[in-house]
Protein backbone atom coordinates (compact mmCIF):
# COMPACT_ATOMS: atom_id res chain seq x y z
CA UNK A 1 0.00 0.00 0.00
CA UNK A 2 1.09 3.65 -0.92
CA UNK A 3 1.95 5.99 1.78
CA UNK A 4 0.03 8.93 1.56
CA UNK A 5 2.40 12.39 2.69
CA UNK A 6 0.25 14.87 5.17
CA UNK A 7 2.08 18.28 5.24
CA UNK A 8 0.75 20.65 7.58
CA UNK A 9 1.26 24.16 8.10
CA UNK A 10 0.84 25.04 12.13
CA UNK A 11 -0.38 28.19 11.10
CA UNK A 12 -1.69 28.60 15.22
CA UNK A 13 1.78 28.38 15.50
CA UNK A 14 3.02 30.82 13.41
CA UNK A 15 5.55 33.65 15.21
CA UNK A 16 6.81 36.34 13.59
CA UNK A 17 9.14 38.69 14.78
CA UNK A 18 9.48 42.51 12.82
CA UNK A 19 12.72 43.98 12.72
CA UNK A 20 12.27 47.79 13.68
CA UNK A 21 8.32 47.07 14.94
CA UNK A 22 6.44 44.97 17.88
CA UNK A 23 3.22 44.52 15.55
CA UNK A 24 3.14 42.78 11.82
CA UNK A 25 -0.21 43.56 10.52
CA UNK A 26 -2.73 40.44 9.79
CA UNK A 27 -2.75 40.78 6.08
CA UNK A 28 1.03 39.96 6.32
CA UNK A 29 0.20 37.27 8.18
CA UNK A 30 -2.17 35.45 6.09
CA UNK A 31 -0.32 36.64 2.83
CA UNK A 32 2.94 34.82 4.14
CA UNK A 33 0.45 31.61 5.31
CA UNK A 34 -1.04 31.73 2.16
CA UNK A 35 2.59 31.40 -0.13
CA UNK A 36 3.60 29.24 2.23
CA UNK A 37 0.53 26.65 1.50
CA UNK A 38 0.67 26.95 -2.40
CA UNK A 39 3.99 25.44 -2.09
CA UNK A 40 2.48 22.07 -0.68
CA UNK A 41 3.02 20.26 -3.32
CA UNK A 42 6.93 21.35 -3.73
CA UNK A 43 7.89 20.57 -0.12
CA UNK A 44 5.46 17.40 -0.50
CA UNK A 45 8.09 16.42 -3.14
CA UNK A 46 11.19 17.35 -0.96
CA UNK A 47 9.53 15.04 1.82
CA UNK A 48 8.72 11.86 -0.49
CA UNK A 49 12.19 12.21 -1.51
CA UNK A 50 13.50 12.38 1.79
CA UNK A 51 11.74 8.97 2.65
CA UNK A 52 13.34 7.37 0.23
CA UNK A 53 16.70 7.87 1.74
CA UNK A 54 15.29 7.68 5.27
CA UNK A 55 12.27 5.57 6.27
CA UNK A 56 11.86 7.68 9.88
CA UNK A 57 12.07 11.30 8.34
CA UNK A 58 9.53 13.37 9.46
CA UNK A 59 8.25 15.72 12.52
CA UNK A 60 8.13 19.32 12.86
CA UNK A 61 10.43 21.87 10.82
CA UNK A 62 10.66 25.31 11.32
CA UNK A 63 11.99 27.49 8.61
CA UNK A 64 13.43 30.94 9.47
CA UNK A 65 13.16 33.29 6.78
CA UNK A 66 13.69 37.29 5.60
CA UNK A 67 11.40 39.49 3.72
CA UNK A 68 13.30 42.46 3.03
CA UNK A 69 11.38 45.95 3.45
CA UNK A 70 9.53 46.70 0.04
CA UNK A 71 10.65 43.54 -1.53
CA UNK A 72 8.32 40.44 -1.78
CA UNK A 73 10.95 37.55 -2.30
CA UNK A 74 11.85 35.26 0.79
CA UNK A 75 15.14 35.30 2.04
CA UNK A 76 17.74 33.94 4.03
CA UNK A 77 15.73 30.64 4.97
CA UNK A 78 17.05 28.18 6.87
CA UNK A 79 15.28 24.85 8.48
CA UNK A 80 15.75 23.70 11.71
CA UNK A 81 14.51 19.79 12.27
CA UNK A 82 13.87 17.33 11.84
CA UNK A 83 15.49 14.68 13.86
CA UNK A 84 17.40 12.63 12.70
CA UNK A 85 18.63 15.69 10.27
CA UNK A 86 18.63 15.16 6.44
CA UNK A 87 20.89 17.15 4.88
CA UNK A 88 19.49 16.89 1.05
CA UNK A 89 15.52 17.52 2.52
CA UNK A 90 16.44 20.39 4.25
CA UNK A 91 18.46 21.90 1.14
CA UNK A 92 15.52 20.89 -1.24
CA UNK A 93 12.93 22.86 1.71
CA UNK A 94 14.73 25.61 1.51
CA UNK A 95 15.64 25.98 -2.21
CA UNK A 96 11.37 25.74 -2.32
CA UNK A 97 11.01 28.57 0.42
CA UNK A 98 13.70 30.54 -1.33
CA UNK A 99 11.99 30.32 -4.53
CA UNK A 100 8.76 31.41 -2.72
CA UNK A 101 7.46 35.44 -2.77
CA UNK A 102 4.27 37.14 -1.09
CA UNK A 103 1.73 38.93 -2.87
CA UNK A 104 2.54 42.91 -1.10
CA UNK A 105 5.78 43.82 0.20
CA UNK A 106 6.30 44.65 3.98
CA UNK A 107 6.84 48.10 5.15
CA UNK A 108 9.22 47.30 7.25
CA UNK A 109 11.60 44.12 7.13
CA UNK A 110 10.30 40.72 8.31
CA UNK A 111 12.26 37.88 10.06
CA UNK A 112 9.71 34.96 10.46
CA UNK A 113 10.22 31.24 11.54
CA UNK A 114 6.99 29.45 10.11
CA UNK A 115 6.50 25.86 11.07
CA UNK A 116 5.55 22.55 9.31
CA UNK A 117 5.08 19.29 10.48
CA UNK A 118 5.54 16.07 7.63
CA UNK A 119 4.52 12.85 8.59
CA UNK A 120 3.59 10.23 6.30
CA UNK A 121 0.21 7.98 6.90
CA UNK A 122 -0.36 4.63 5.71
Amino acid sequence: MKNRLILGAALAALMMGVTGCSMLTPSFKTDLASTMRAATPQFSQCYADGLKRNSKLGGDVTLTLTVQRSTTALSNVTVAGPQPSDPDFEQCVTKVAQGLQVRKAPVLTVRADYPITFTSAP
